[in-house]
């Protein structure tokens, strides 16, 4: 919570900009806590905890905004200064009926969130986290061909992000997640000629360190890397093909952008122009969930005290919602969908997500699980992608192509044979999703760094492949 130094500080601050001439005054403020044990190779072990805030003012003198970041709250000569050079720095901007708007919180929550993550968030301290990686770590080297356990990491992370209007209203909201990760390395027994090198990685989350299995991670992650030994490029041709659902939630990620409604204004989206018409087969369901189990973004209020809400943004394979801020809900005569995010403290607020999933539009039978396997006899002859490289550089949100290098393997007769790698998959992201043939139930998301998707391996039908 707001302690009562911050809450001074802030006052006295408001004043001295009142005092200055500046209107809209409006504060952002981040408090992150993290906490990250980890184990590599056969000794080495690491204990990291931090803690930081950054401290965002916005305000409005004669018709320009201005804005400055801070890691701890400044005196007030200094905030002054500061801000100035940021106005006379950008230039003037028309503050008008818009920029009222988008800083007064009419139509928002009135009073402080009650969303106090920070009082349930479950702290596991960093010995009984470090047993376990151990633990798990001793298993993957057990796994014939595991030469390195790189990284084996957990990692605790609470964000308590407060927005202060220029009503006086705090709004209060706070995101975390506990994640699990592990890069190996598999590599020929020495005995061997053409020694040959593999790696692989993984990642999970959870509520606490109970709700995953390091384990199972950690053997997972070693037995993909294990399968990739001897890897070497297929035949060009075209290729059923199934992307495995971290890879499938990798790309995914890559084309959410299209779903921005500047984007699809100045048609720098492949769907600008597709609302309300088929963008995917008919089942499948694209939603943004707020507080999405497993989701790594937990959001009440975005960026701008909107109130965030479930909705989707493809359904029954029809492309239903674009995603808006207030200034582009203003512009389109729109609600405000609660997508109004700060990219950076650096940054306007612009657009962004919670958590976006993928999943069949209709639920299957009572107690029917797809898995991977049943993709993979669904599917009899093909490829399965394992993992891509270089997604942001190989995709087109402009027009929806991607051209991507991956690995995986091949399959046949429903099973697994020889790895590949070095193979380039191309296509058009919106007509994939109209083709796709079947989704299992093994939801993953990206990792921490990336925006919060979750995807389920699917099998999307037929693919360009150029390799040999």
């Amino acid at each position: 919570m707001l302690d009562s130094r911050e809450k001074e500080e802030m006052k006295t601050l408001s004043e001295a900009l009142e005092k200055a001439g500046y209107t809209q005054i409006s504060y952002q403020i981040v408090h992150t806590t993290s906490r990250i044990t980890s184990v590599r190779g056969p000794e080495s072990v690491k204990k990291q905890d931090s803690k930081d805030a950054v401290y965002i003012v916005e305000a409005a003198l004669n018709g320009q905004k201005g804005r400055t970041y801070w890691s701890t709250l400044p005196d007030s000569r200094l905030l002054l200064s500061m801000m100035q050079e940021n106005i006379d720095a950008l230039g003037k901007t028309d503050m008008g009926k818009s920029c009222e708007k988008n800083v007064d919180n009419s139509g928002c929550v009135k009073e402080i969130c009650g969303h106090h993550l920070e009082e349930s968030f479950v702290w596991e301290d960093h010995e009984t986290v470090l047993d376990i990686l151990q633990a798990a770590k001793k298993k993957a080297y057990e796994f014939p061909q595991t030469d390195l356990v790189e990284y084996l990491g957990y990692e605790q992370h609470l964000e308590e992000i407060y927005v202060l209007g220029p009503g006086k209203n705090i709004l209060m909201d706070a995101t975390g997640y506990h994640s699990l990760r592990a890069d190996m390395k598999a590599e020929k027994n020495e005995a061997e000629k053409n020694k040959d090198v593999s790696y692989a990685r993984g990642c999970c989350y959870g509520k606490s360190l109970h709700d995953m299995s390091a384990e199972k991670l950690a053997l997972t992650v070693a037995e993909e890397a294990g399968a990739g030994i001897g890897a070497k490029p297929i035949k060009s041709g075209k290729y059923p093909v199934i992307l495995k659902n971290s890879v499938m939630a990798e790309i995914l990620e890559a084309y959410i952008p299209a779903f921005y409604a500047d984007r699809i204004k100045n048609d720098r989206s492949a769907i600008a122009g597709m609302e309300g018409k088929r963008v995917a087969a008919e089942n499948v369901t694209l939603k943004e969930v707020p507080d999405l189990k497993k989701g790594r973004i937990c959001r009440r209020i975005d960026d701008e005290g909107v109130p965030v809400k479930e909705k989707y943004l493809i359904k029954d394979g029809i492309f239903e919602t674009k995603l808006v801020n207030r200034t582009m809900a203003e512009e389109l005569k729109l609600e405000p969908t609660g997508n109004g995010f700060k990219e950076s403290p650096k940054s306007d607020v612009g657009i962004g997500i919670t958590n976006v999933i993928l999943k069949p539009e209709h639920d299957r039978a009572k107690g029917e699980k797809w898995s991977i396997l049943d993709l993979k006899k669904k599917m009899g002859h093909g490829i399965l992608v394992t993992d891509v490289d270089g997604v942001f550089a190989g995709t087109n949100v402009m027009n929806g192509t991607f051209s991507l290098i991956v690995k995986g393997r091949k399959i046949e007769d429903g099973q697994d044979q020889e790895a590949f790698c070095q193979v380039t998959i191309a296509g058009n992201f919106f007509e994939m999703l109209q083709h796709i043939q079947e989704m299992a139930d093994d939801y993953t998301s990206t990792y921490p760094d990336c925006a919060s998707v979750m995807a389920p391996s699917v099998y999307v039908g037929e693919l360009a492949v150029s390799g040999i």
